[in-house]
Formats: structure tokens, sequence, C-alpha cells
């Protein structure tokens, strides 16, 4: 087999290797790193809608209607960055 493979060859196609793997843990970490953080809600859906008494809402929140539930406006803040306004340019001199 040493006449078909060199080992110089094979010590680089194995680190080769390697060094692919190695990004691709990385790059798993790095995903599972930055995934969102689930929220907590409430137990059911139906249960947390003040509309769930009437029959109407009832059949929306089974059909999956965004009215039949809606987010609390702690939740909606808490996915907001207050990032201030950049500093306007300053002003390019003109050309002589």
């Amino acid at each position: 087999m040493s006449a078909i493979v060199s080992q110089e060859h094979a010590r680089t196609t194995w680190l080769t290797g390697a060094a692919g793997l190695l990004l691709l843990a990385a790059a798993f970490i790095m995903m599972a790193w930055t995934r969102p953080a689930p929220h907590p809600g409430p137990a059911s859906p139906a249960a947390a809608s003040p509309a769930a008494a009437s029959p109407a809402a009832a059949s929306s929140a089974a059909a999956g209607s965004a009215a039949a539930s809606p987010v609390p406006a702690d939740q909606l803040l808490s996915q907001l960055r207050a990032v201030p306004p950049a500093p306007p340019a300053p002003p390019v001199p003109p050309r002589p």
C-alpha cells in the first residue's frame, strides 16, 4: 500500500480532515450558543386568551389564529434592543 499512498500525502490528508472536523465542531458550538432563548409561556394558549370563553375565539384558536393568543407586552419588549442613532456624517469639503 505504501506504493499507492505516500506517508507525506497521508499525513497532510489526515491533518486536513482533522482541521475540517475542528471547524465543523466549532460551527455547531456557535450555532448552539447563539440559538434564541425560549420564553416562558402559559401552559395552554386557550387558557391565556382573554376571549377564550367565547365559541368564536375557541374556533379561531383551534385554527391557529394569531389574534386568539396575544403576546404579552413584557415578552415583546424583551426582544427589543435600544440602539442609539448614528451621528451625522461630517460634511465633505469641496474640491479645489
